[in-house]
């Protein structure tokens, strides 16, 4: 396609004075291949070279960052749906995942009932499957906090306020938690964010019965696997 000389003119004009291919191409609707050719002997000053340099970095991070979050947006999609395709929970169900649960983080001394895990969510789900599964007693529940020694540094946590906490999640009164267990990872300096907020919390149940049902029960489901 041939083109006004006029028209010619404005697009160096442009480059010029600082524009950049893509810009000129988007002001005069024309390819960029043409503006390069054009444009192709127009010496620009340092300050625009610079002016240009910035604006290529610029939208190398504008592209990253969409990336990022798109990226964001396709694993919540995914999550979400898939937290869809879980319907309401029923005893059975409740019975065979505190089962895993036990079976995988458990202890399996003879007639030793007890359970550590750090995730809140867990704990809830596992004191579920004790009072509903196991119909373990309220006076039987006991719990111990394992928390690191400079926890106190982190969002102004204290030991109180994380025994609060498990206390309120398990519904097991403070006056039936032992004393905290307080360690320190020697190998490791402190760092923020590495220690969790509300330490371990070890649920115990005094029912020694309760400890060779429960193998039982795991022992019948491995016999059927």
């Amino acid at each position: 396609m041939r083109y006004p000389l006029e028209f010619k003119e404005k697009v160096i004009v442009s480059r010029q004075e600082g524009l950049s291919y893509n810009e000129i191409c988007q002001k005069f609707q024309i390819s960029k291949s043409t503006v390069s050719l054009w444009c192709r002997n127009v010496k620009l000053s340092a300050k625009k070279v610079q002016r240009l340099i910035k604006k290529v970095e610029s939208n190398w991070v504008y592209a990253a960052q969409a990336r990022r979050e798109k990226g964001v947006l396709h694993r919540q999609q995914i999550v979400s749906q898939a937290a869809l395709e879980i319907k309401k929970l029923s005893k059975k169900d409740i019975f065979f995942i505190g089962l895993a649960l036990y079976w995988g983080e458990g202890t399996k001394i003879d007639g030793d009932v007890a359970f550590s895990n750090s995730d809140p969510e867990t704990i809830r789900l596992i004191m579920r499957f004790f009072r509903e599964s196991c119909g373990v007693i309220e006076k039987k529940f006991r719990g111990r906090m394992f928390i690191h020694s400079q926890i106190k540094h982190k969002d102004n946590m204290s030991e109180q306020k994380a025994l609060r906490f498990w206390s309120s999640l398990t519904k097991i009164p403070l006056s039936r938690f032992h004393r905290t267990n307080f360690y320190q990872n020697k190998s490791t300096s402190f760092k923020r964010g590495k220690i969790m907020m509300y330490g371990t919390l070890m649920v115990r149940v005094m029912d020694a019965d309760l400890h060779r049902k429960i193998m039982g029960w795991i022992q019948g489901v491995v016999s059927k696997i």
